[in-house]
């Protein structure tokens, strides 16, 4: 009877600690798999927080100012990577990119 309840309980604390290694296996794969998931998301969010620091944006100015430091930085990247042979599309599509990138 004692040898039956300790063979019980060698089993029940087997058993246990598979279930834990299992559960802790999924929640590692859940986690990268999250990860993995959001990566585009965080990156977007490191380059926008990246552009503002660089920009020197910060949350407690006006909309217009905002505005006002964007349009700057784009006068600016239009004057340095537009040589006079690139057309204002392809000017505009650059621009559009950078302002996506940016929101």
């Amino acid at each position: 009877s004692q040898e039956v309840e300790a063979q019980i309980m060698d089993s029940l604390t087997e058993f246990n600690g598979q279930v834990t290694i299992f559960l802790c296996s999924l929640f590692a794969v859940w986690v990268l798999l999250a990860l993995l998931s959001n990566r585009r998301r965080i990156m977007n969010a490191e380059r926008r927080h990246y552009l503002r620091h660089f920009l020197g944006i910060k949350e407690s100015m006006s909309q217009p100012a905002k505005t006002k430091k964007i349009h700057a930085w784009y006068r600016d990247i239009a004057e340095q990577y537009a040589p006079q042979e690139i057309t204002a599309f392809i000017v505009e599509k650059v621009l559009d990119g950078r302002r996506q990138t940016l929101s």
